[in-house]
């Protein structure tokens, strides 16, 4: 189809998510330029036509603050039809905060919801996140993330979402070792179930690690690890669930142990 610019400014740091409810709909997610301006652009599509609203600059609930991020992500809602979920890390006011925020869509209008970061309104520090919607219950998501404040021990952490505000429950360790980069999934089909990853940056050998979970209300218990990539490792933090096949992931890495970095990805049940 006819290519279609939504930024003239855009960094390499840009995500998009599709609506499986509302077809061809779509949001995108991007930064620009210093301090890292976040901006999203509501968007859909009519055989290859694409129709794009207003680049918006992110915002700390409406007529809030205006955001700055990097380590971006989006997701769509499963369950809600023109519903979205961000996670960005703050350069600034506060440096290395990651904050999750609903994002509403009605037709090419966004409508934002408070940014609140994992554990209250004290926030957490960290230095990567990743969040995903629970894909078998309704209105709740997982966020896990490098908790700086916290040794840099690997966290994860349930939030219920009410309209555009998010409740978080009490986040949890899932292993006390330093961690670079974390990633979530949940399960298509299998209830409060996924997979956490997390890529241990000490120095020395940086194994993948993969950790199952289940959950009740916003309480996780936490499986044994498993060692996804025993060789040296940066990036474990891509995972996402079959939509066809209950207990299937896909976990992509970056594999250093060779003289070329090799993009690797492994099955997971």
């Amino acid at each position: 189809g006819t290519e279609v610019e939504f930024s003239a400014n855009a960094s390499n740091d840009m995500h998009v998510a599709h609506d499986k409810n509302r077809a061809g709909d779509f949001l995108i997610l991007w930064r620009e330029g210093n301090p890292y301006p976040i901006y999203v652009r509501a968007g859909t599509t009519s055989g290859t036509n694409i129709t794009l609203g207003s680049a918006t600059r992110v915002k700390d609930d409406d007529g809030g603050s205006d955001m700055s991020g990097y380590y971006l992500g989006v997701k769509a809602d499963p369950n809600n039809a023109g519903t979205y979920v961000l996670h960005y890390r703050t350069p600034t006011p506060d440096p290395d905060v990651v904050y999750c925020q609903i994002v509403t869509v009605s037709g090419t209008t966004v409508t934002f919801g408070a940014a609140v970061a994992p554990g209250g309104d004290h926030g957490y520090n960290t230095t990567d996140a990743a969040v995903t919607w629970d894909n078998k219950t309704a209105d709740k998501i997982h966020t896990c993330y490098s908790d700086i404040n916290n040794s840099y021990y690997p966290t994860i952490c349930a939030g219920t979402v009410s309209g555009t505000d998010i409740t978080w429950g009490t986040p949890e360790v899932f292993e006390s070792v330093y961690s670079e980069t974390c990633s979530i999934s949940s399960d298509f089909f299998i209830a409060n179930a996924g997979f956490a990853v997390r890529e241990n940056g000490d120095s020395g050998a940086k194994t993948t690690k993969v950790f199952a979970w289940t959950i009740s209300g916003t309480d996780y218990t936490i499986g044994t690890s498993h060692v996804a990539s025993p060789n040296v490792s940066t990036g474990g933090g891509s995972i996402a669930a079959s939509p066809q096949a209950a207990g299937l992931h896909l976990l992509l890495y970056k594999d250093n142990s060779g003289t070329s970095p090799a993009y690797e990805g492994r099955l997971i049940t």
